[in-house]
């Protein structure tokens, strides 16, 4: 997982205020395993599309 730092909301009304992750603010890429079979999937923020995109690159030993 990687955190846009740029993106995230700053602010704080408080010293022990925060924020909360948005998908906007993560790239993030996963590999699962389930039988033979594995799958690397990733979510990351399209900007033309303007939302954090799930999607799977591609999937090993499937079959």
């Amino acid at each position: 997982v990687k955190l846009d730092a740029r993106r995230v909301r700053r602010g704080g009304r408080h010293p022990y205020d925060y924020s909360t992750l948005r998908g906007s603010e993560l790239t993030v890429r996963v590999q699962v395993r389930y039988g033979g079979a594995r799958v690397h999937a990733a979510m990351r923020f399209i900007k033309e599309l303007g939302y954090p995109l799930m999607y799977v690159e591609r999937v090993e030993g499937a079959g």
